[in-house]
């Protein structure tokens, strides 16, 4: 029952994902800047490493899915403000 579910929500995905349209020319350059940060930013940020790599992949035609894959890594930056990395002493 779960696995038919599963490939329910898979195949909504993908029908969503074939109906995405490519962002104005004016989005698209605001897109890519703040791509391009958030992969600056992924290189002290071990965090977002993955979300900005994914986000990336998009610059060269950015659509509304991506824009709202950049939306999230942007509201989960505002929710982590700072992180700490703590190496402890090892003997």
């Amino acid at each position: 029952m779960n696995d038919r579910l599963e490939t329910t929500r898979r195949e909504l995905e993908v029908e969503k994902l074939k109906e995405d349209q490519v962002l104005a020319a004016d989005e698209q350059t605001v897109f890519r800047a703040l791509s391009a940060r958030g992969n600056y930013l992924a290189q002290d940020r071990i965090d977002l490493i993955f979300a900005a790599k994914e986000v990336c992949r998009f610059m060269s035609a950015p659509t509304e899915a991506s824009q709202l894959a950049l939306k999230r890594m942007g509201r989960y930056l505002l929710g982590h403000k700072r992180v700490v990395y703590k190496y402890p002493f090892q003997r």
